[in-house]
């Protein structure tokens, strides 16, 4: 009697979960897109400098503010538009130390042996261009 329960058990569990993976391949879709954009934030940081990062980072709440305007027709306050460039700029001087050093530190000739593949098919200085573009589309 004890095994019938079991094996019933089983069943029953094993459709559950067949109906839970069902009900969430919604979810799947967004989860990959999740961990797509952890991993491209990675890449870039691995690529650009955290000040560099957050600069990119913050200037995309701007330059989606100007999209939505041009190609949405949205309309903002000044209100508004001052409280993003003091946001930018904000960002930009806490930020302008850090920057400053990264600066200093890429002018360094560089013998790492970790060199990504980007600098060997592109070209010195593509990981750059490669992590600044990967910040942007994250």
């Amino acid at each position: 009697a004890g095994g019938e329960y079991a094996a019933a058990a089983s069943t029953g569990l094993s459709n559950h979960l067949f109906r839970l993976l069902l009900q969430s391949r919604k979810m799947l879709v967004l989860a990959a897109a999740y961990g797509i954009g952890n991993s491209l934030s990675y890449y870039a940081l691995a690529r650009v400098g955290a000040g560099t990062f957050v600069v990119i980072a913050n200037l995309k709440t701007l330059t989606t503010a100007g999209f939505s305007r041009l190609l949405l027709a949205r309309s903002y306050s000044w209100t508004r538009w001052r409280a993003l460039v003091v946001l930018v700029c904000g960002v930009v001087l806490f930020v302008l130390p850090t920057l400053e050093a990264e600066e200093d530190s890429n002018m360094r000739v560089s013998t790492r042996p970790d060199s990504s593949l980007a600098d060997h098919a592109f070209g010195r200085g593509s990981g750059v261009i490669l992590g600044c573009l990967a910040v942007l589309v994250v």
